[in-house]
């Protein structure tokens, strides 16, 4: 059988500074799977009842001369065991959506890093740009030439925008990975 894509899903794109929107779903998610377990436990538990008490309420009922009681108790268990059903088939939908939602968050942070590490390199290169203009005036005055020795703050910046970037895509790597196989239990 087909699972339709839920709603949510679709409007939840990966685009620039939606991390906090994909927390929020992921969020929402995992407190709604954990809502639909926490009502099939109790309506597990009312068929259950329901199912050990079935036979003495309808002869009890017969005894009394209540014949409608068979289709009262058919009708509960029909009622309950329709909503186990109804609310099993909203678990897996829930949980690729929140799949989907987890790898929404993934790119979005890759994404996030990535802008990082442009500002870090667009800073070091203002800052390359100046210390080569500072570094050419030095030589003029002095009349000298100057090495920097060390790592310089420019050199720093680019490694740490080199260190985002490799970060952005293993985040990405892990977002675009196949997805473990979600059972319908």
């Amino acid at each position: 059988m087909a699972v339709a894509k839920p709603a949510a899903i679709a409007e939840s794109p990966s685009k620039p500074g939606t991390t906090e929107a994909a927390e929020s779903l992921i969020r929402k998610y995992h407190e709604t799977e954990d809502e639909i377990q926490a009502d099939l436990t109790l309506l597990r538990k009312q068929l259950a009842d329901i199912e050990a008490s079935a036979g003495t309420r309808v002869l009890n009922a017969r005894i009394s001369g209540d014949d409608k009681a068979l289709s009262k108790v058919s009708g509960e268990l029909s009622d309950v065991r329709s909503k186990i059903e109804t609310l099993e088939s909203a678990l897996y939908p829930c949980r690729c959506a929140r799949q989907a939602a987890e790898k929404d968050l993934k790119l979005s942070q890759a994404n996030d890093l990535r802008n990082r590490a442009a500002d870090l390199r667009k800073e070091a290169h203002e800052r390359k740009k100046k210390t080569n203009e500072l570094l050419q005036q030095l030589a003029a005055h002095e009349n000298v030439g100057y090495v920097p020795r060390g790592a310089s703050r420019t050199q720093i910046l680019l490694a740490q925008a080199n260190e985002l970037e490799g970060e952005a895509q293993r985040t990405e790597a892990w977002a675009n990975a196949s997805p473990p196989v979600l059972r319908r239990d």
